[in-house]
């Protein structure tokens, strides 16, 4: 999974060093948002933070332990999906996304995280996909229940961000749940 179109001219791609200045600027755009659910945005300020967070992210891809993907509007950068937390002796992973407030409603996040989920299940043999949001991110919640995640439980007090201790929620959802076809 390099780069394709997912719908409406939008194409999915690797995120690479070269993506810098972009995801700088989606970030800014979006920063007020982000900032109480992502924990890298308020840790991000300039393009050598950005610079340093894209090769973690890359280091991260060539040790099979993530993969980090943005979503394209022409040469506009309008949301991120990601893979992390690869544990291949239980055979599971994390997936994650932003979206742009301009895109969000179209059906972008959950075509690119039916895609991830897709090549998790059948690329590399996962037998479980988490979610993890913020108990009071109403829209990441409802995307994990769209696409056929189950509540697993709500851990209290458990991340960080921003300097503020937050609950996570934990979905996730079991090779023998999915189908391509669904949700």
């Amino acid at each position: 999974m390099l780069t394709e179109t997912l719908r409406d001219a939008i194409s999915i791609g690797l995120l690479e060093k070269r993506h810098a200045p972009a995801m700088l600027d989606f970030v800014e755009r979006g920063r007020e948002r982000f900032v109480d659910w992502i924990p890298f945005v308020g840790k991000t300020r300039d393009l050598a933070d950005f610079e340093a967070l894209i090769r973690r992210f890359l280091k991260m891809y060539a040790e099979g332990s993530g993969a980090f993907y943005a979503l394209w509007d022409g040469a506009l950068m309008v949301g991120m999906v990601l893979i992390k937390e690869i544990d291949e002796e239980v055979r599971q992973a994390e997936i994650g996304y932003m979206i742009d407030l301009e895109y969000e409603g179209r059906g972008l996040v959950k075509a690119a995280c039916l895609k991830l989920i897709g090549f998790l299940f059948e690329d590399m043999c996962m037998q479980k996909i988490r979610i993890c949001c913020d108990d009071r991110n109403a829209r990441s919640i409802a995307l994990a229940e769209r696409l056929g995640f189950s509540l697993e439980g709500n851990l209290r007090r458990d991340s960080k961000i921003n300097g503020n201790i937050r609950n996570t929620m934990h979905f996730g959802l079991l090779k023998e749940e999915w189908s391509p076809e669904s949700p």
